[in-house]
C-alpha cells in the first residue's frame, strides 16, 4: 500500500494504476485492508477513513475485521465507509455510519465519484447535540417538561443515544419558550432523527424509538386475526410523488444557509418527470447528515409500501409508535409480515378498541 499526494500529478498517477487493473478471482477482505494499520501509523495524520467499494461477498472477513481492530487500537478511533457495486456484499461488515450500504451501478464514472465524495464527507467531525439527550433534557428540565429523570427509560435512551453518535447524528436545535412547547420541541427532534418520544401506557416510562429496521424477528410482538376487529388497507401510489429533495441547512462553521445537491429517484423521473422538494432543517449543522437526511427521505417517499387502517383489542395497547410488530392474517392473506406503527388512537371508557395506522416495513 503506497501513498500518493492529493494533487493533479497525485491524482493523475492514480487513475493510469486504476486503469491498469484487470479483475479476477475473488474478493479477499484481507488483501483489502490488510494495510491499513501500517499506512496510517505511517501517516502521521490526525484522522482516519477508508473507504472500500466491492463487487461481491468478501472471503476473510473474520481475519480482515480482526485487522480493523488491530488498527484502531493502534491509531484510534477510524471512520468506516462502504460502497457496493451491484450488491452491498458483505460491506456492512466494514461500515460504521449506521446507514445502508450505498449500491453503485459500476458503470458510471460520475456516479462513483459522488458516492466516493459523500462517503469520505460523511467522516466529517460531529458537530451539535445528541438529539436524545436534548430529549431528555426538555422532558426533565424544570422550565421545560418538569418530569422527574424516574421517568426516562434509561436503557431505551441509552441505547439511542450510543447508536445516534455512531451515525454521527448531532442537532443544533433552539427553543424559544414565548414561540413554542415542550411538545413541539421534542417532536422538530424526532421528525428529523427518524423517532418517536413517548411515554409508554404499560409502565409510565418515556422510550425513545428509532426507526432503523435492525429488529430481531423472532422477538417481535405479533398481531394475529383474533386481536383485529377492522382491517382496512389504504390506497398507495408514486404518481405525483417526490422524486428530487434536497435539504437546505445551517453550517455554523461558515455561518451560512447551505442547500444540498438533490437526490434523485432517476425510474420516477423518467417515468413522471422530476418532482423536486427542499426540506428546511435549519438545526443541521453539516453538508454529509443533510445529504444523509435528504437520502433517508426520498427513499421513505419513493419506496412502494403497503399500509393499513387496523382497529384491534386493547391486548396490543403496549405497541408504541415507531415500534415493529409482524402481522400475521391469514383471512386477509397475509402470512407473516413486519409492520411499523404510524399512529395509534387509544380506546374510550365505553369502548377499549384502538385504531392504529400501519405500514409494511
Amino acid at each position: 500500500m503506497e501513498s500518493i499526494p492529493l494533487t493533479p500529478e497525485g491524482i493523475g498517477e492514480l487513475r493510469g494504476f486504476v486503469d491498469g487493473l484487470s479483475a479476477s478471482g475473488g474478493t479477499s477482505a484481507t488483501a483489502a485492508y490488510g494495510g491499513v494499520q501500517a499506512f496510517m501509523e505511517a501517516s502521521g495524520l490526525g484522522r482516519y477513513v477508508v473507504v472500500c467499494l466491492s463487487d461481491g461477498s468478501m472471503s476473510n472477513v473474520p481475519e480482515a475485521a480482526e485487522m480493523i481492530s488491530d488498527a484502531v487500537d493502534s491509531v484510534g478511533p477510524i471512520t468506516m465507509r462502504g460502497i457496493g457495486i451491484g450488491t452491498p456484499g458483505n460491506l456492512s461488515s466494514f461500515d460504521n455510519s449506521g446507514g445502508p450500504i450505498p449500491v453503485i451501478s459500476g458503470e458510471n464514472a460520475e456516479e462513483a465519484a459522488e458516492v466516493i465524495l459523500r462517503a469520505l464527507a460523511s467522516s466529517s467531525p460531529v458537530l451539535g447535540m445528541n438529539p436524545a439527550h436534548m430529549l431528555v433534557y426538555s422532558r426533565t428540565d424544570s422550565e421545560m417538561g418538569r418530569e422527574p429523570m424516574a421517568s426516562i427509560n434509561q436503557a431505551s435512551l441509552q441505547a439511542a443515544a450510543l447508536r445516534l453518535f455512531t451515525e454521527g447524528f448531532g442537532l443544533c436545535m433552539s427553543y424559544d419558550p414565548a414561540a413554542d412547547t415542550p411538545d413541539g420541541f421534542e417532536q422538530r427532534i424526532c421528525q428529523l432523527i427518524g423517532g418517536n418520544f413517548e411515554r409508554s401506557i404499560v409502565d409510565g416510562q418515556y422510550y425513545l424509538d428509532l426507526a432503523r429496521g435492525d429488529y430481531d424477528i423472532e422477538s417481535l410482538p405479533v398481531i394475529n386475526d383474533d386481536d383485529i376487529l377492522e382491517f382496512r388497507e389504504l390506497p398507495t401510489t408514486l404518481e405525483r410523488t417526490v422524486n428530487s429533495l434536497s435539504v437546505r441547512y445551517f453550517d455554523p462553521t461558515r455561518k451560512e444557509t447551505v442547500i444540498t445537491p438533490a437526490v434523485r429517484a432517476l425510474g420516477l423521473i423518467r417515468q413522471f418527470g422530476e418532482i423536486h422538494e427542499t426540506l428546511d432543517c435549519p438545526e443541521i449543522p453539516s453538508g454529509s447528515l443533510a445529504l444523509r437526511k435528504a437520502e433517508t427521505e426520498l427513499r421513505a417517499r419513493i419506496t412502494p409500501t403497503r399500509a393499513f387502517d387496523v382497529v384491534t383489542t386493547p391486548r396490543s395497547k403496549a405497541l408504541r409508535r415507531n415500534q415493529y410488530f409482524r402481522l400475521q392474517s391469514p383471512k386477509r392473506r397475509i402470512a407473516d409480515m413486519v409492520c411499523i406503527v404510524g399512529e395509534r388512537q387509544l380506546g374510550t371508557l365505553k369502548s377499549g378498541a384502538i385504531r392504529w395506522k400501519f405500514a409494511q416495513d
